[in-house]
């Protein structure tokens, strides 16, 4: 939906975390008429604005080999939370940021265990943007949306647990964006980082409408969850091809309107397909 249409199905073009780096992006998606909203964490409004879990992956430059043994002398016997050699990159961000809930005091031994080892500082695209950069993008008319305090999964915890990150955080949005901070996008967001107690705290703290990077519309909790489709590490121009043949192909001989929104996602999926991606 462009920004002026009547179209009766919105698209929005959604980014995660509010990384710095991606402001002109966001930008030139506003001014090609897309409807865009950012979904900001916590980090935005601290003092170093680096997400840790970033600056621990980029201080390790994704050397796994080295990274238990590092991580194992800074967390002083607490060896058993980490992950084994070899595990993803995102496995590794997800303990980062849950160690960093749970026990920070570790997360930041771990940390400076790191830094001593290295001159390197994170890179750019580690660096989120500040409530300032937020506040002028929203003033653009870009949307902004609430991802966590300490972007970590919210299942499996207290309903005060949950109710301490939400509340953090979109009270921090509100002052970028007030409709905004109603929008809110699970951290990592697939089955098991959604569950019924997070989807009801987030409701009571006035989050009405939810996010899944699912790919699909479910239903958690008796609140409805919109599945968000994923696209990563695509450069624009492809981007903007792909979102077009999409588009097109689904306005062929006005079948659009009687399209679900899981069709809608799956007809996606087949001309992604089709175009080799």
């Amino acid at each position: 939906e462009g920004v002026d249409s009547t179209a009766r199905i919105r698209v929005e073009i959604h980014f995660d975390d509010a990384y710095s780096e991606i402001a002109p992006m966001v930008r030139a998606c506003h001014d090609h008429g897309l409807a865009v909203r950012i979904f900001a964490t916590g980090y935005s409004f601290g003092a170093e604005r680096v997400m840790p879990g970033d600056e621990f992956l980029s201080y390790l430059n994704h050397d796994f080999g080295t990274t238990t043994a590092a991580s194992r002398r800074a967390a002083n016997g607490a060896a058993e939370k980490l992950p084994a050699d070899g595990t993803r990159a995102d496995e590794w961000h997800r303990f980062f940021c849950d160690l960093w809930r749970d026990d920070p005091d570790q997360a930041k031994g771990i940390l400076d265990q790191v830094r001593a080892s290295s001159d390197d500082r994170p890179p750019l695209e580690s660096v989120v943007m500040s409530p300032a950069e937020l506040q002028g993008l929203s003033r653009e008319g870009c949307l902004v949306g609430a991802h966590g305090y300490v972007h970590t999964r919210l299942s499996g915890r207290s309903a005060d647990f949950v109710a301490a990150d939400t509340d953090r955080i979109t009270e921090l949005v509100a002052e970028v964006d007030a409709v905004g901070a109603t929008h809110f996008a699970f951290p990592y967001g697939s089955d098991s980082d959604i569950d019924a107690t997070a989807v009801a705290t987030l409701r009571r703290a006035g989050c009405t409408t939810l996010y899944s990077t699912l790919g699909r519309d479910v239903e958690i909790g008796g609140a409805p969850i919109l599945g968000r489709f994923q696209v990563g590490n695509l450069d624009g121009l492809n981007f903007a091809e792909c979102l077009d043949r999409c588009i097109s192909t689904l306005l062929v001989d006005d079948g659009l309107d009687s399209l679900g929104s899981n069709h809608f996602l799956h007809d996606v999926v087949d001309v992604l397909e089709d175009t080799g991606w």
